[in-house]
């Protein structure tokens, strides 16, 4: 591919979930957005400069330029004009101006009054554009300057503030943060001009914030999941018995992304989000049993081992099913993976200790709750 000549060749490996940052990323900030252009280039060639980073860009896009009129101020108050008036006969002589309108089949058709197509072929022809003014009519040339520039096609924004992103990719096997360690040190070197300051982020920043909005996620599920309980069971003990069955998921998470080496990506916290919903079920369906049998008059520990026995089978099915759903992503796609295994490994621990840990801690702090019930009686 170098062999093509004036062509830029940019090599990217495609994958799948949701988009992400480059490895690094600069931000520039600034108001003037022709400073931050410059500096912009300065960080790109610092990057060019660190080993192991390829495909290093910016978000500036270049448009094909613009031709700039300056007015000449003290000629333009000479023949009684003012900025906004040139400036609206140049629109004007180029998109022309709404006249009138005219209603044709019950629809407003607006009448605009413009020069023919063929009138400004080339910019000296609107250079020679008559300007009225209260002295006579004069050229634009004579109250104007005009000159090709570069523009840029669009000017990005972060939180209300122009800023230029200048991005690099790592090579495979390069260590990311010796290279952010090398970038760091040489961009301290430049010269920042005042209000322009750099900010280093890049798919290291994106991640942890995905880790940390998903981790509040998580806390808001639990919150909601103990409301409902203390609603359904109109006791504080029992549902703490039930939420506390929540962390008997993780060594099963742990476990079987050891075991069949897969890394804990963000795909696998989700996967623990969902398990905050599943897990307990095993656990309501168990005590809600146990409150019925104390309820028939059944003797606290007999009611206790008569629901972990009568539950046990719906118990096993329920996850089994569960887990039977789950492991096909497994083989879907390797993104959905971390999920699969999360959901399934952590389900599958999850459901036998909840039928040992839930009767101990049940005989442990309801106790005395049955006795004072049954002393009442």
């Amino acid at each position: 591919m170098k062999k093509i000549n004036g062509a830029k060749v940019t090599v990217e490996e495609l994958s799948a979930g949701p988009p992400s940052g480059a490895p690094i990323e600069a931000r520039i900030y600034g108001s003037d957005i022709k400073e931050i252009s410059v500096i912009s280039q300065d960080v790109k060639n610092i990057l060019e400069g660190v080993s192991g980073l390829i495909n290093i860009d910016d978000s500036l896009a270049d448009s094909t330029g613009e031709f700039t009129f300056t007015i000449d101020r003290q000629k333009a108050n000479y023949y009684g004009l003012d900025v906004a008036s040139i400036a609206s006969t140049l629109r004007n002589a180029i998109y022309g101006t709404k006249a009138s309108a005219v209603l044709i089949n019950g629809e407003d058709i607006d009448i605009t009054v413009k020069y023919a197509k063929e009138k400004f072929t080339n910019i000296s022809e609107l250079e020679n554009l008559l300007i009225i003014t209260a002295k006579g009519a004069t050229p634009l040339k004579n109250i104007a300057s005009v000159k090709l520039e570069p523009s840029l096609l669009s000017i990005g924004h972060r939180d209300g503030e122009n800023v230029i992103t200048v991005s690099a990719y790592t090579e495979e096997g390069v260590n990311l943060n010796n290279a952010l360690a090398e970038f760091d040190a040489k961009q301290k070197e430049l010269n920042l001009p005042s209000g322009i300051r750099i900010e280093v982020g890049g798919e290291t920043e994106d991640i942890q914030q995905s880790f940390t909005e998903t981790f509040e996620s998580l806390i808001i599920a639990i919150i909601l999941i103990a409301f409902i309980l203390v609603l359904q069971f109109n006791s504080f003990k029992q549902p703490l018995i039930i939420i506390f069955t929540l962390p008997l998921a993780i060594p099963g998470v742990i476990l079987g992304l050891t075991l069949l080496m897969q890394p804990f990506s963000f795909p696998a916290f989700i996967g623990i989000v969902a398990l905050a919903g599943i897990v307990v079920n095993d656990a309501i369906v168990l005590i809600d049993k146990i409150n019925k049998e104390i309820a028939n008059g059944v003797e606290f520990i007999e009611a206790i081992i008569d629901a972990g026995v009568s539950r046990m089978q719906p118990i096993f099915l329920t996850s089994l099913t569960t887990i039977a759903g789950i492991l096909p992503l497994y083989f879907a796609n390797e993104v959905w993976r971390g999920l699969s295994i999360t959901v399934a490994a952590g389900l599958a621990l999850a459901t036998v200790l909840t039928l040992i840990v839930v009767p101990v801690m049940y005989a442990s702090i309801c106790r005395k709750d049955y006795e004072r019930m049954h002393n009442n009686k």
